[in-house]
């Protein structure tokens, strides 16, 4: 049987274990603690109480700690890159270079951003959530609980989304976009640009011009959507969404949604606008991370009011 490496994706430690399997092209079952295998944290938990990862098990055991799998996988499963040297003295400093690594470069560096995040006031109220499922399709059907279902009858719960205008996703090859990342494969519109071509601030400056990426940071998707079913009572509110870019993917790939958007967006313009430039205001007012403001408000596009984008 071969074996299985429970491990997350971004934990250095485990990649360092991916590595050594990589290098030499182990066979092995890859465990990935994370919702596409909702059993692996379970099982690690059973096969180690601490639940630190990564875990090996091999022929029956079960194998601690990054280094003492490398050194596993060097006597069971040689192959053509040798792990650890043959040479004692050189397999000597090799080990002495991998402890030093580990603990005085990867762990004090995890512990700094640990208590950034426990100890900085910009992170008081930092919590860890376990995120929902998110389906952009329709081709499985996945029941929730009901408390999790943004239904119009909850219109009010809801807020806007603050990721749309503030947070941007940066891929290997430097291309930009809007948002949390979430929706980067399933709203084009989202994407901004190259870091390649042109400048980040030009970039993010050409959000503004963007008038729905304004309305979300405002409103929400919910609210927009509701809006868009009071012009066309027979388009239906995706009250199965159980995360805001569901509904916000919704804004964008539906061609009747967008339509009436674009037919009666200038009604929200002036209070839309207002609420912007006053929650900037409020924003920069409260955290001193903001940069002063210099002229006040941006400048409006030039053209006349916003256009209701649906991308740059």
């Amino acid at each position: 049987m071969k074996p299985s490496l429970y491990a997350h994706p971004f934990a250095s430690f485990c990649q360092k274990v991916l590595i050594a399997l990589y290098e030499n092209g182990t066979d092995f079952t890859y465990r990935k603690i994370g919702p596409e295998d909702p059993a692996a944290m379970s099982e690690l938990m059973a096969l180690w109480p601490l639940k630190k990862f990564p875990v090996l098990v091999d022929a029956g055991h079960t194998y601690l700690e990054s280094s003492i799998i490398i050194e596993h996988l060097a006597i069971r499963h040689p192959g053509a890159v040798q792990l650890i040297p043959k040479d004692p003295e050189t397999a000597l400093e090799t080990r002495m270079l991998d402890r030093f690594f580990d603990n005085y470069v990867m762990t004090p560096m995890q512990r700094i951003v640990a208590d950034f995040m426990r100890a900085s006031p910009a992170r008081a109220s930092l919590d860890m959530l376990n995120n929902i499922w998110i389906p952009f399709k329709d081709d499985v059907e996945i029941t929730q609980p009901e408390a999790i279902y943004r239904t119009r009858g909850r219109l009010e719960r809801f807020r806007g989304c603050d990721n749309v205008l503030e947070n941007m996703v940066i891929t290997p090859d430097e291309k930009l976009a809007s948002c949390c990342g979430l929706t980067f494969e399933h709203i084009p519109e989202m994407k901004i640009g190259d870091a390649r071509r042109v400048r980040l601030r030009e970039m993010y400056d050409g959000q503004l011009e963007d008038f729905l990426k304004i309305w979300i940071r405002v409103e929400g998707p919910e609210k927009i959507f509701d809006f868009a079913t009071r012009k066309d009572p027979g388009l239906p509110f995706p009250d199965g969404a159980t995360h805001p870019c569901q509904t916000c993917a919704a804004l964008f790939l539906n061609p009747r949604v967008r339509a009436i958007l674009a037919a009666h967006y200038l009604e929200k313009v002036p209070e839309v606008m207002f609420r912007y430039q006053m929650m900037r205001s409020l924003e920069r007012r409260s955290d001193p991370s903001f940069a002063p403001a210099s002229d006040g408000t941006p400048p409006a596009p030039a053209g006349g009011p916003p256009r209701v984008g649906f991308g740059s």
